[in-house]
């Protein structure tokens, strides 16, 4: 048996569906405009927030996120 892990966003589209939470915690729920990066991968340095706003997405979002990843499907050639 072969296990795998998806780390870069290849198999499961985790990327989008975090942006969108981000969004929502940022402007719903910090009542701001927190962006200082769009371009950046990582939410720590996408946002100005502070760890302990950092920890409350976490802790908000984490398990949601996860249940709601989109699988990318691949046709071989």
């Amino acid at each position: 048996m072969k296990i795998g892990i998806d780390l870069d966003g290849v198999v499961i589209d985790s990327e989008t569906t975090f942006r969108t939470y981000e969004e929502i915690f940022d402007i719903d729920i910090l009542k701001g405009d927190n962006l200082v990066n769009r371009e950046e991968p990582k939410f720590q340095a996408r946002y100005n927030w502070t760890d302990e706003q950092e920890q409350a997405f976490i802790e908000k979002y984490f398990l949601t996120v996860s249940k709601q990843f989109n699988v990318r499907f691949y046709r071989s050639i």
